[in-house]
C-alpha cells in the first residue's frame, strides 16, 4: 500500500508572471519528493491560468476563487483541504532553494514540539539576484519577544506548519494587511516556533512593497495584532482595529510624529535594499544613510540584530 503524501505545499496567486514558472519549478524540483503543490489562483488576469494548464505534474492542483479574496482568505481556502502531516506556504513570485523542505521536515521530526518552522532568507530583486540576508531570531523565545515588539522575525514563505496545529490556532482572521503578523502570534501562543539558521528562500522584493501608504496600513495592522497579543496574555477582551485606530489619532503629535519618521525609516531602508539589489549599491547606501538620520533609534536597533545575529546563530545551529 503508498504511503501518504506527508507534505501540501501552498502557493496563492494573483498576476504572478513572468516570475511564477521559477518559483512552481523551485517547489516541484525539490530534494523532497513527496509532496503535492496546490496553487489557489486568487482571481488572476494575466497568463497565469494559461502556464498553469500546460504543467503536467500529478502532485500538481489547482483551485480558482470567485474573484479577488485576498492572500489569507485563499490560503484558508487551500488549508481546509490540507489532508498530509505537514503544510508548507510558498509565494508565486519567490524561490525556494532545493533542500528547504527536506531540511524542514528533518528538523520537525526530530523536534515534535516545533509546530511552525522558517527559515532564514536573501532578498532578491527582479533580476532574481541573491542580495541582503536579514538576521533572525532561531528560537521560540526570542521570535515571539520580536514580534511583539513589531520586528520581522519570521518570514512567510518560508514556513512549514504541522497542519494539526491549525486545528488548534485557527487559520488567517484578517483578510489583507497584517493577516501574518496576528497568525505568528497566536501560533506562538499554542505551539512552539523556530527558524532553521540556513538561507533556504529567495524573498522578491517589489517596487510596490515600499509603497508609504501599504506600509503605513501594515504598520497599523501590526500593532494592532500585538496589542491583541497582550491582552490575550492579561486573559482580556481583544479589542477592535477601528477601536485601536481611534485612540491612535488621539496621542500626542509628537508622538504621531515619531511614528512617522519611524515609518519614513522603514520605507527608505527597503527602498535602499531594492536599490542594492537592482545594481545601485551607491543609491542604496544613501538611502541607508537618510533612513539613519530619520530614525536613529531603528538603525542602531538593525546594527545591533545584524552584529549580535551570527554569535547567537552560532550558539542555536541545526
Amino acid at each position: 500500500m503508498k504511503k501518504p503524501t506527508r507534505l501540501t505545499v501552498i502557493m496563492p496567486l494573483y498576476n504572478a508572471m513572468p516570475y511564477l514558472r521559477d518559483a512552481i519549478a523551485s517547489v516541484l524540483e525539490q530534494s523532497f519528493r513527496d509532496l503535492q503543490l496546490l496553487i489557489i489562483d486568487d482571481g488572476s488576469t494575466d497568463d497565469s491560468a494559461t502556464y498553469l494548464s500546460s504543467i503536467h505534474d500529478t502532485r500538481l492542483t489547482v483551485l480558482a476563487t470567485e474573484g479577488r479574496q485576498g492572500q489569507g482568505a485563499a490560503r484558508n481556502l487551500a488549508i481546509q483541504r490540507c489532508e498530509t502531516e505537514y503544510l508548507a506556504f510558498a509565494d508565486a513570485d519567490d524561490i525556494a532553494l532545493p533542500d528547504r523542505f527536506e531540511r524542514q521536515i528533518a528538523y520537525m521530526d526530530l523536534h515534535s514540539d516545533v509546530g511552525m518552522l522558517g527559515t532564514r532568507f536573501a532578498y532578491i530583486g527582479s533580476s532574481g539576484r541573491p542580495g541582503l540576508t536579514p538576521p533572525l531570531a532561531l528560537h521560540h523565545e526570542a521570535i515571539r519577544r520580536d514580534l511583539l515588539l513589531g520586528r520581522h522575525a519570521i518570514a512567510n514563505p518560508t514556513l512549514m506548519f504541522r497542519t494539526s496545529v491549525f486545528e488548534r490556532t485557527g487559520a488567517f482572521r484578517i483578510n489583507g494587511a497584517g493577516e501574518d503578523w496576528d497568525l505568528f502570534l497566536r501560533m506562538t501562543e499554542h505551539t512552539r516556533v523556530a527558524n532553521l539558521n540556513q538561507i533556504l528562500c529567495h524573498y522578491r522584493l517589489h517596487p510596490s512593497s515600499t509603497n508609504a501608504q501599504q506600509a503605513q496600513t501594515l504598520l497599523r495592522r501590526y500593532a494592532h495584532a500585538c496589542e491583541c497579543a497582550r491582552l490575550r496574555e492579561e486573559q482580556l477582551p481583544e479589542s477592535s482595529f477601528e477601536d485601536f485606530c481611534k485612540r491612535q489619532s488621539t496621542r500626542s503629535i509628537w508622538v504621531r510624529k515619531l511614528e512617522d519618521m519611524n515609518l519614513q525609516a522603514g520605507i527608505q531602508y527597503r527602498r535602499g535594499v531594492l536599490d542594492i539589489l537592482n545594481g545601485s549599491k551607491f543609491q542604496g547606501y544613501m538611502r541607508f544613510g537618510f533612513a539613519g538620520l530619520l530614525s536613529p533609534q531603528r538603525l542602531t536597533q538593525r546594527v545591533l540584530r545584524t552584529v549580535r545575529g551570527p554569535f547567537v546563530r552560532r550558539k542555536e545551529m541545526f
